[in-house]
């Protein structure tokens, strides 16, 4: 575990990049671009949709491979244009009315799987039954479904991504129980 106390809220909100400073306010870090800014408890929910993004653009991908058959251009190019206008709309919609900050000096101590021991365990349990099953669901599907090309890739990714994230909360509870 990390040598720093924080609390369950905290560490939860250390995976969307807010951070809280000596000064006990909440510090919104965009790692990538090396800035800081200060925000309140109102802004979490638009930083939780800024970093779901990326579900967006799956959903995007998928919608339009299903109704146009086809990988190539329309999925493609969309997703990427679904892409850069959510970041688009970020940086200018919201960003812009943050109020900039120095960077905080401890936001690097604390990583995912640090912040990740601070779930509770029944939490933890509940994801690693979901994911597994989730896992279970993509295979079921994967041999009845009969799918090929695409479809097949896709079902195989979901397969791995829930066996792989059940095993990564399988890692966290070992953790906890060796007492780290």
């Amino acid at each position: 575990m990390s040598k720093i106390k924080i609390t369950e809220e905290e560490a939860a909100l250390r995976r969307i990049n807010i951070f809280k400073n000596r000064h006990r306010q909440f510090i919104y870090v965009r790692k990538w671009r090396k800035k800081a800014y200060v925000v309140t408890k109102d802004n979490f929910r638009f930083i939780g949709y800024y970093h779901n993004r990326i579900f967006l653009v799956l959903l995007f991908f998928m919608f339009t491979l299903v109704m146009t058959n086809t990988v190539w251009p329309i999925p493609v190019l969309g997703s990427l244009a679904v892409w850069g206008i959510a970041e688009a709309l970020f940086e200018f919609l919201v960003v812009r009315h943050y109020s900039p900050t120095k960077m905080p000096e401890n936001e690097a101590q604390i990583g995912f799987v640090a912040s990740a021991l601070y779930e509770d365990r029944k939490i933890v349990n509940i994801k690693i039954a979901s994911y597994f099953v989730l896992g279970i669901a993509a295979i079921v599907t994967i041999v009845y479904g009969k799918y090929t090309g695409v479809y097949l890739v896709g079902m195989i990714g979901i397969s791995i991504f829930g066996f792989f994230q059940a095993g990564f909360y399988l890692y966290i509870q070992n953790l906890r129980k060796k007492g780290k």
